[in-house]
């Protein structure tokens, strides 16, 4: 969809935003060393979960059926947006690693951005192209997680 490629250009910025206000303002550390390599899991769990995600998603484009399905299996069946989970995961492993108080800032406006800008129009989309087949989806299955 389009707006995949908004999030990824949000993602790219808030992830340098979060790495240059750690590089420029320094402010207090909130998580001190080493509790705050706890950051790299976060990032490496992030980059899995995108990287599944996006396997489901390239099957789908590479297959001979003509017809999109609804992606409902793997991670789709515990997030409708697993890789903006990734996403906002890798950020906030930036974030605890650099632990600086202003770090904190680009994982909760990109949150805010996709939940509030993104997701509605896809939902939008989705419900469009899917009829009741994504709405009973998107009972049974979280939003994020």
């Amino acid at each position: 969809m389009k707006n995949v490629n908004v999030s990824v250009i949000y993602f790219i910025v808030f992830l340098f935003y979060t790495c240059g206000v750690y590089l420029f303002i320094p402010l207090k550390k909130i998580i001190q060393p080493p509790y705050n390599w706890l950051g790299v899991l976060f990032i490496v769990f992030g980059m899995i979960v995108n990287l599944v995600a996006d396997s489901v998603l390239k099957q789908t484009k590479k297959s001979k059926n003509k017809e999109i399905s609804l992606h409902k299996t793997g991670l789709f069946r515990i997030s409708r947006n697993p890789m903006y989970l990734g996403m906002v995961t890798v950020l906030i492993g930036v974030s605890i690693f650099f632990s600086s108080v202003t770090s904190v800032l680009g994982p909760i406006i990109f949150y805010l951005l996709i939940e509030k800008l993104i997701i509605p129009k896809e939902e939008k989309e989705l419900e469009n192209q899917y009829g009741k087949e994504y709405l009973s989806y998107k009972k049974t299955t979280r939003r994020w997680m």
